[in-house]
Parts: structure tokens; sequence; C-alpha cells
């Protein structure tokens, strides 16, 4: 049922409905699968809660899975904050503020490895808006990479970045592609 529901309204999946399916999967005993919801989770840019690490943790260490249950905890250390999406955006931000924009800024983008949803978008072309040729050209490069589409948000704050008066010719000719 959840593996429907992921492949048919991804976009309606929450932290809580991830952490409530690792749960269910590590409790059953099921390793495999739970490290594998792991790992899409976190491109999702959510993290373990620590009830999961808890409840999951107690059934590694019952059947001695000592190596599953370090991993687990080092994940809740560390790695589950990393792609929240506050990190996500400081991580595409600092990259794409320290260079001019080319292939590696692109590859770099790319290789952070995460699902570019509309909130995370919007963060990031908001969190921009100090360069905003900068945010234009994050903007345009991932629709044309087909990493993320753009939606009324993303679009809205893009408007909001360009609507300075020295930019409203690039932001009008965005409205016209359209």
């Amino acid at each position: 049922f959840f593996q429907w529901i992921k492949e048919a309204s991804p976009e309606e999946l929450s932290s809580k409905n991830y952490n409530m399916m690792l749960r269910i999967l590590g409790v059953n005993g099921l390793v495999d699968e739970f490290w594998g919801l792991v790992d899409v989770m976190k491109k999702k840019g959510h993290g373990l809660s620590a009830n999961v690490r808890d409840k999951v943790g107690e059934k590694f260490q019952k059947d001695g899975l000592e190596s599953d249950l370090v991993r687990l905890r080092k994940l809740f250390a560390s790695d589950c904050l990393d792609n929240s999406a506050e990190n996500v955006c400081d991580r595409v931000c600092k990259i794409v503020m320290k260079e001019e924009w080319g292939d590696d800024v692109e590859k770099r983008v790319r290789d952070l490895n995460v699902e570019f949803k509309s909130d995370l978008v919007k963060m990031i072309v908001e969190s921009l808006d100090v360069e905003p040729r900068k945010a234009l050209l994050f903007f345009r490069w991932i629709d044309e990479s087909g990493l993320f589409k753009h939606d009324e948000k993303t679009y809205n704050a893009m408007a909001k970045v360009l609507g300075k008066v020295k930019f409203l010719d690039r932001f009008q000719n965005i409205v016209v592609e359209e």
C-alpha cells in the first residue's frame, strides 16, 4: 500500500509518513527494505525520528544486528539532519554563490543527489535574492536539467526576486516563454 501511494502521489508523503513506514519495516525485521526506504527518504530531504531510531534500534539489538545498529545510530546522529530542506538550501546556495555559473556548479548541485521539490526550489530562489542573476540562472537550469518542473510557488518566488526594478524585463521574458 505504501509503495502504491509513494508512486501515485509522492508529493503527498511527509516525513511522518516515511518514519511510520520505517518503523513498521524495522520492527518487523525487514532490514533491506528498511535501508532502501531510508535512502529514498534522505533524497527527499526527510530525517529519521528519535522514536523510529529507538524502536528499530531495540529490534536490531534483539536480533544481534550490530552493524545495522551502529549504522542506525550514525544515521540519526548526523546524516538525517544533513538533507533537511534548510541544509540542502544552504549547500546549494553556497555552491551557486561561490563561483561563476558553469558546468562545475551544475555538476556540484547535481551531485548533491537530492530530490528537488517545490518548497526546496522556492527556498533556494528566495535565498539567492541577494544575487538575482544567479537566482535566475539556477531557476532556468533546474528546469532545463530535468531535475524539477516549475510550478506556481517557484514562479512566484522568482517573480519576487526579479521584481526589483532593474530585473523586470527579465521577469517579463520568463512569463512570455511560458
